[in-house]
């Protein structure tokens, strides 16, 4: 909701990039396959010949699969619409189903082996890093609120996307409350219609009073996040106003840039 259109040229850019994961090399040697089971046939072990008015092997295929694209991509621009990668995934299987075709143009049964290793080395080296990168400090937050709250005391998520990978790792067996910004409803779903219009209507010091009113005499624990989904420094912003009222507070985890969902943890006290 807070992204900017894409034309469906750079949109099919962004896809076929994306198919890649974190190894560009990867989606690069997928679109040159792609290309090869399109227009080339082979002549020997060495050579190949070229048909600019397309093979028919995958012809079909690709056709569906762009068309589709194609299709999201023109009314995702005329309705004003944002896209990334994953929203391509409908069309990723007969992507991959073409790149397999033109393995088979390859007459050498040692290079056609050869390339498919290659790929399956470039694809499992993606999935390692998708492994062991950390992309949320959720885990680290959790740790610290499951053993410091207390019942009645409150968990208040800015933004609320922050909330379902905390909530899920917290002890819920416990009676606490949760609640999100914009909208100050639950963690585990994400309300993202008219988000950012929603999100500049509230106003910091309003929300705040809310907030400490759901916790009267009681801790209150702000997960927050500075400059996620458009909000600029919003949530810093609350947790000033929530500071004035709360003067009696600690961080206790502070955001780390270098994760792709940071977020921070203050304490306020209940006084």
């Amino acid at each position: 909701p807070w992204g900017t259109p894409l034309s469906p040229w750079k949109g099919t850019s962004t896809a076929v990039l994306g198919f890649g994961g974190t190894t560009r090399y990867l989606a690069w040697g997928l679109l040159v396959l792609v290309l090869l089971g399109l227009f080339a046939r082979p002549r020997d072990e060495r050579h190949l010949d070229v048909d600019l008015w397309t093979r028919p092997g995958v012809r079909p295929e690709l056709l569906c699969a762009f068309a589709t694209l194609w299709c999201g991509l023109v009314i995702s621009y005329v309705g004003n619409s944002t896209f990334d990668a994953r929203y391509a995934s409908v069309m990723f299987p007969l992507f991959v189903l073409a790149a397999a075709f033109g393995v088979s143009v390859f007459a050498s049964r040692p290079l056609r082996y050869g390339v498919v290793a290659l790929a399956v080395v470039l694809g499992f080296a993606g999935g390692v890093s998708n492994v062991r990168t950390n992309r949320t400090q959720a885990s680290q937050i959790a740790a610290v609120v499951n053993a410091q709250i207390h019942d009645g005391d409150l968990v208040v998520y800015c933004p609320d996307s922050s909330a379902p990978d905390v909530h899920r790792l917290l002890d819920t067996s416990r009676n606490f409350g949760e609640v999100t910004f914009p909208a100050l409803t639950g963690p585990e779903r994400v309300d993202w219609v008219d988000y950012l219009a929603r999100a500049d209507r509230v106003n910091n010091a309003a929300f705040a009073q809310q907030v400490v009113a759901r916790a009267p005499g009681h801790d209150i624990f702000y997960v927050w996040s500075s400059g996620q989904n458009g909000l600029n420094d919003k949530c810093e912003r609350i947790g000033d106003a929530i500071a004035a009222l709360r003067p009696d507070y600690k961080r206790l985890i502070e955001p780390d840039t270098s994760i792709f969902e940071h977020a921070g943890l203050i304490h306020f006290m209940a006084g």
